[in-house]
């Protein structure tokens, strides 16, 4: 992190996967994990994080940059004005890690093509800035960096995020580790223990192994229960959940299983634990298998 802006090339990571596999709750964890910190002189933004509108253009993506560091006039202006304004601004917020969240966006699906000059703006700016760029988004966010060489080649990784397996054991042990930390991070008395063997194979089962969509069910189960003002978070909310949200959550090719996992006996059985009130559950992430510390340093 300390070194980025130095070298004379920075190192930059595309990372693709399905929705739900992981992604934008990785970036939100890295813009956690170093706030933006403003003073009555000063404002520094380490990480800097920005969605890709849909269709971007160049300005498009300026005045989304622009927007993010609290330009007054983010939308005011020629590409050129607004373009020096982000060097200026990105050098006095100090920014470490640039990273553009649905990166599919430059893809222009009327047209079915690439909006190149979308692209070459990027290029410029990492050119000018130095800064690492972490790009998100679905597996044909590559198709951008295919049919432009000269951004590609400033990205020297490109990883795929996969959901995980429950038939392997490293998955079913990191699997549970995140929804772990996704209990442990909710204010209760006592964590509420979903990540038991019985527990955390209906969230696989409900999400497919795509993590987000586990988070997902977590957070509309615990706003029911809340609402309600009941004081357990019980599988039937995971259940009524499950009913709500996941069948327009699940990608293309991915089916939800015909009966509902929560209502199983081995989880129904099981005692809920006493809450207090609703976290922030989407900020919980295990970022080990992105190494987030390859993007935030340079080569």
């Amino acid at each position: 992190m300390q070194m980025s802006g130095i070298a004379a090339e920075p190192s930059c990571l595309l990372a693709t996967g399905l929705s739900g596999s992981g992604k934008s709750t990785i970036a939100k964890a890295l813009v956690h994990g170093h706030p933006a910190i403003e003073t009555e002189f000063r404002r520094t933004m380490p990480v800097l994080m920005i969605d890709v509108p849909a269709a971007a253009t160049a300005k498009g993506l300026a005045t989304s940059l622009l927007a993010a560091m609290k330009d007054n006039n983010y939308a005011r202006g020629s590409v050129a004005s607004q373009t020096e304004r982000i060097y200026r601004l990105i050098r006095e917020c100090e920014v470490r890690l640039l990273i553009l969240d649905e990166f599919q966006h430059l893809i222009d699906e009327d047209k079915r093509k690439i909006i190149q000059t979308s692209a070459d703006w990027l290029k410029s700016l990492i050119n000018m800035t130095k800064v690492p760029v972490l790009l998100l988004g679905i597996h044909k966010s590559q198709r951008i960096l295919d049919y432009n060489e000269q951004l590609r080649r400033r990205f020297s990784r490109i990883i795929e995020l996969h959901p995980y397996d429950w038939g392997i054991e490293a998955h079913r042990k990191d699997f549970r580790g995140v929804i772990k930390a996704i209990a442990s991070r909710l204010p209760f008395d006592q964590a509420p223990d979903l990540w038991n063997h019985s527990a955390a194979f209906a969230l696989y089962q409900a999400s497919s192994g795509l993590i987000g969509h586990a988070i997902h069910v977590i957070r509309k189960a615990s706003e029911a229960a809340i609402l309600a003002d009941e004081t357990v978070l019980s599988p039937t909310r995971l259940a009524e959940a499950y009913d709500q949200v996941i069948v327009n959550l699940l990608p293309r090719g991915y089916a939800a299983p015909r009966n509902n996992p929560f209502l199983d006996e081995k989880v129904l059985e099981r005692t809920p634990l006493q809450p207090g009130a609703l976290s922030l559950i989407n900020d919980s992430v295990d970022t080990k298998h992105l190494r987030p510390h390859d993007v935030l340093t340079t080569r």
